[in-house]
């Protein structure tokens, strides 16, 4: 058990780095570069924008919001290659905000069935990103990354317990003098 929590904190450490590095490009390259995921899955891409025209946006749309078709995948720092990156093996990405798993349908390594991506996360040439809040688990555990949008700073919770699954509760005593 204590490696799980130890693997998972250590998979935590080294998706900061990641974001941070993401950050970096961005701010390095002036133009944004962006992170997003599989849900449910371990799989995970960073990439930047491959032009400044794509830079406009449409009149009251909102800058944060982008679609990552927008993007280079892969060019970031610390990317190395186009291919996806992926979270170290029983490690997956997790529903943040919510106690329950991620369906298991989505084997560790694998990618969900939907093949959907997460909203990108979106680091700007200034640094600023919108609030943003990631969750990683493995079979016992849970941790959670907020991401601050004004500072890109990452922040890492406490490892937290899953609560065990419902078809391992005990079954309940029955009443006495029944």
């Amino acid at each position: 058990r204590l490696s799980a929590r130890s693997e998972l904190r250590t998979a935590a450490r080294q998706l900061r780095v990641t974001l941070l590095e993401a950050r970096l490009a961005a701010i390095d390259s002036g133009s944004p570069a962006y992170f997003h995921y599989q849900p449910g899955g371990a799989r995970f891409e960073v990439g930047r924008r491959s032009s400044v025209s794509s830079l406009s946006h449409r009149a009251g749309q909102d800058p944060d919001v982008t679609e990552p078709d927008q993007f280079d995948v892969g060019t970031a720092a610390g990317a190395g290659a186009a291919e996806p990156q992926s979270l170290p093996r029983g490690v997956r990405f997790a529903e943040p905000l919510t106690d329950r798993q991620v369906p298991r349908s989505a084997a560790v390594g694998e990618v969900p069935g939907n093949a959907t991506w997460s909203a990108p996360i979106v680091f700007h040439a200034n640094g600023r990103t919108r609030n943003a809040r990631l969750a990683l688990m493995n079979e016992l555990y849970r941790i959670q990354l907020d991401v601050r949008g004004l500072t890109g700073t990452v922040q890492i919770s406490q490892v937290e317990r899953l609560p065990p699954p419902e078809s391992a509760l005990p079954e309940p005593l029955p009443e006495a003098g029944t």
